[in-house]
């Protein structure tokens, strides 16, 4: 048979590459570099050796660090190790896997976390996990969800969810007792820690959270909102935690974060733009006043927006889920459009945030609100989800008719 026009049937594929054979070009011998840094190393990719932040790093924000002491070292020593940390030496008796883990957390994870200050605060907080076992099985299962990540394989999902459920079982037996001051810290950074695992998204297909099928589907967003439950039943010993700086921090354009709006006042309204209020049917008469579901949320959710995306540090952003008012909870859970509108574009600003544990969260979950809302927000709502749509990707089509937006009774 000539080589031309070979036949399209044969026993393994196309016949046509074991026809044309290319020519072998033998590799040239080049020096291996051993000196980039810790994420690269641990992701298995080449790094630029930039210093002090490799190009890599600074686009996906990790901490980029250098130096001789691996995670592979780490990793095989069964024995009690040490590790630095606030300056002082604190025993690791931690062993395998488990040691590779810390070292992970300590080195690229905390970084990733949250803004700098925030970060400060988990840095400073981690000698607790020696102490608290709860805690400890929450940074590991963290770390290794962070190295599944970074490696775009799962070869840890035993491994996560093995640490995760210890983490969960002790955390839910510590909270049946009564809280302390001296537990305060560990607490509430072990919140932290499982809301920003429960918020990473494992899964790549769209999200089921607004099908009425799905019964659990928010609880992502429910956990986020427990992080500030916990705060305010320590609050009265929050002024000697290490988290009181960080939470007690006013943007100028928001309000501390253990505050919330009780009730509007008229000259509060104007805050939140018209077209806004129209959408929500949000009334300015005094005696009407208070008696709408979403204002006092859309308040809190106008002065994020006002702030340009540049400027928007997660903490305040992630804030606005800390507060949610049960009240927006429980019509969120009845997949009301419009509470469901309000979380689309707060998900909208989160879209802009560029961290491993947020992007696909933010973006799949704004665009399956979205979705949703196709067929189920009114005109004057679709508009003010345009911004939103471009975000995560999604397009309204021209509807002539749209279901009933619930109003506020």
């Amino acid at each position: 048979m000539p080589i031309s026009s070979p036949s399209p049937i044969g026993p393994i594929g196309n016949p046509e590459r074991w026809l044309i054979r290319k020519p072998v070009h033998p590799r040239r011998a080049h020096a291996k570099s051993r000196s980039g840094c810790q994420p690269c190393k641990l992701a298995k990719l080449k790094c630029d050796e930039e210093k002090p932040v490799c190009r890599r790093c600074s686009t996906r924000h990790y901490r980029c660090c250098y130096g001789r002491q691996s995670a592979n070292h780490l990793s095989t020593s069964s024995r009690a190790s040490e590790l630095s940390l606030n300056g002082h030496l604190q025993p690791i008796v931690l062993g395998g896997t488990d040691a590779e883990l810390w070292y992970h957390f300590t080195t690229c994870t905390w970084a990733t976390l949250a803004d700098p200050g925030v970060t400060t605060v988990v840095k400073q907080s981690l000698a607790l996990a020696f102490q608290y076992e709860y805690l400890k099985h929450a940074v590991l299962a963290l770390a290794a969800t962070h190295q599944r990540f970074l490696r775009a394989s799962e070869p840890s999902d035993s491994l996560v969810e093995q640490h995760l459920w210890k983490a969960i079982s002790l955390f839910r037996s510590r909270l049946t007792t009564p809280l302390n001051s001296s537990t305060m810290d560990a607490v509430l950074l072990t919140s932290h820690v499982l809301s920003t695992q429960n918020f990473f998204l494992h899964r790549l297909e769209p999200s089921g959270s607004w099908s009425p099928k799905c019964s659990d589907g928010l609880r992502w967003l429910t956990l986020l909102s427990g992080w500030r439950t916990l705060l305010l039943q320590h609050r009265s010993w929050l002024s000697t935690s290490m988290w009181a700086k960080t939470v007690q921090q006013t943007p100028s354009s928001s309000r501390i974060m253990l505050q919330s709006t009780s009730r509007l006042e008229k000259g509060m309204l104007d805050t939140i733009p018209i077209e806004w209020r129209i959408a929500f049917g949000i009334s300015e008469e005094e005696e009407e006043l208070d008696s709408n579901p979403y204002d006092k949320v859309l308040y809190d959710l106008a002065a994020l927006v006002a702030r340009e995306d540049r400027r928007r540090p997660l903490t305040h952003v992630m804030t606005f889920a800390y507060r949610l008012d049960p009240k927006l909870l429980t019509l969120l859970h009845e997949r009301d459009p419009s509470a469901i509108c309000i979380i689309a574009i707060w998900l909208g600003c989160l879209c802009q945030v560029d961290l491993w544990w947020v992007a696909r969260r933010a973006r799949l979950e704004c665009y399956a609100a979205c979705e949703y809302l196709e067929t189920c927000a009114s005109d004057a709502q679709r508009l003010l989800l345009d911004r939103t749509a471009r975000a995560c990707g999604y397009t309204f089509h021209p509807s002539e008719t749209h279901c009933t937006v619930n109003s506020s009774e």
